[in-house]
């Protein structure tokens, strides 16, 4: 590529005060993509039964919280990084909507 990824490093590290959390999820394969959140949900104290869930509910429920996370003050940001598509990311409705406690930075390949 032509460095998009590391120019949103930049500004990530520029911004950082602005954010109450921030998540890198790498976004080149759907199922990494899952597994990141997934592993992130898990990090964030959530807990899984993959007996009644999916990988995808698993990476839903992540998604929520995190969407709730922010706060009044601080949104949280998310940078789903070379993503093969920002439509099928909006398409599956991982795009926080505008005015949501959670920006979100894509870049894509």
């Amino acid at each position: 590529g032509v460095g998009k990824s590391q120019l949103v490093v930049s500004w990530v590290q520029e911004n950082l005060k602005r954010y109450n959390f921030v998540a890198w999820i790498r976004a080149e394969d759907y199922f990494i993509f899952l597994q990141d959140l997934t592993s992130l949900g898990t990090k964030m104290g959530l807990v899984f039964d993959d007996t009644t869930e999916s990988p995808e509910e698993h990476a839903r429920r992540t998604f929520r919280a995190i969407l709730e996370r922010g706060s009044d003050r601080l949104p949280s940001l998310l940078v789903f990084d070379n993503a093969n598509s920002f439509k099928k990311l909006q398409e599956r409705h991982w795009i926080p909507h505008s005015g949501s406690a959670c920006h979100c930075i894509v870049t894509t390949r």
